[in-house]
């Protein structure tokens, strides 16, 4: 039986960008391979609109991953915590891995509760880098999912 995994993310197709097209990779490989997954995507306010309109989430497949869409804010985290929780199955999942770019509350929650439920755990750090002024790099963690 194939591992049940969970991907949280804030950056996802289809925005455009280093980051959401690496996560869409991982979903295209894993999908391949056969895993059952959830991606749950956080939307920021301007995403929110063109692709939730007044809905408070959305229900979709992504190359066979099921796909859930919710509005994300500071104020909203509690909230979108508990059903994104629930609309995912996280009790059910076996593993959790956040894919980040920026010090998340919610994704810092996502990764405590799963070690707390004894979950595998993992975050993917994307950020910007600068080894002098005037020049900047982007990096990120390698990660595995096997």
């Amino acid at each position: 039986m194939a591992s049940r995994f969970l991907f949280l993310t804030f950056d996802f197709p289809p925005s455009v960008g280093g980051i959401e097209t690496r996560t869409m990779n991982y979903v295209k490989e894993m999908m391949g391979q056969g895993k059952n997954l959830v991606v749950v995507h956080l939307l920021n306010p301007a995403d929110r609109m063109k692709l939730l309109g007044n809905r408070p989430r959305s229900i979709e497949s992504f190359y066979g991953a099921k796909l859930l869409r919710y509005p994300y804010s500071v104020q909203r985290t509690f909230s979108t915590l508990q059903a994104s929780m629930r609309d995912s199955g996280f009790r059910n999942r076996e593993v959790v891995h956040v894919f980040t770019g920026a010090n998340t509350v919610i994704g810092f929650m996502y990764l405590l509760l799963g070690r707390l439920t004894r979950k595998q755990t993992g975050v993917s750090v994307f950020g910007r880098t600068s080894s002098r002024p005037g020049r900047a790099s982007f990096s990120s963690s390698p990660c595995s999912f096997r």
